[in-house]
């Protein structure tokens, strides 16, 4: 039988669909380098061309994730016939919709500090395109009231720290979206739209 060659870009993405595949399975701890070449058929000197280790992969496919957060926040950002709450209310949109997308199978790895990498790239990418969205990029007590912000609801609405009824999941959205308002000095109520991706039950 012929050998089938594949251009590198295939073969990297080969071996991480492959390594995402077991990590969900498996576990990260439990998936040996072994098992990832071996479900595709290649060597472990192929999977130590494209990658130095496990850990290597996790932070591709995190990186994949975060590129397409971020890709998708710069084309708000960078649209001029927003407002800034129209464009940090369309950020809000697109994150909901990449989350539903790829993020629940991301989170379901364990045995790898996923999650925690996940929401500092999110305070350290993704905030301060928020940041801009609003209208103060650079301004350093803007961004870290929307760090506080982006923090206190990636931490308390974390399923796996904190388990809450409806109602007091939805007091304290409430509760952080006023404190933010009131932080910058806007009208009560102008960032409802975030209650949708922070999870409010109606």
């Amino acid at each position: 039988m012929a050998r089938i060659t594949k251009t590198p870009e295939e073969r990297k993405e080969e071996i991480i669909s492959a390594s995402r595949t077991l990590f969900l399975e498996k576990g990260y701890a439990h998936t040996k380098v072994s098992d990832i070449v071996k479900a595709i058929g290649v060597s472990q000197g192929i999977f130590y061309y494209y990658f130095s280790s496990k850990d290597a992969v996790i932070d591709e496919i995190i990186d994949r994730y975060m590129r397409l957060q971020l890709s998708e926040a710069r084309k708000i950002v960078d649209n001029g016939s927003l407002s800034p709450l129209e464009k940090l209310e369309k950020m809000a949109e697109a994150q909901m919709l990449v989350n539903h997308r790829e993020n629940q199978n991301i989170h379901r790895i364990k045995g790898v500090d996923i999650h925690e990498r996940i929401n500092s790239r999110i305070i350290s990418d993704y905030v301060p395109l928020m940041v801009e969205a609003y209208g103060d990029p650079g301004d350093l007590q803007v961004q870290m009231k929307f760090e506080v912000f982006v923090a206190s609801a990636i931490f308390l609405f974390d399923p796996g720290i904190f388990t809450w009824t409806p109602v007091q999941r939805n007091k304290r959205i409430d509760h952080i979206i006023d404190l933010m308002e009131k932080s910058i000095d806007l009208p009560a109520g102008s960032f409802r739209f975030y209650r949708t991706l922070m999870g409010y039950q109606s």
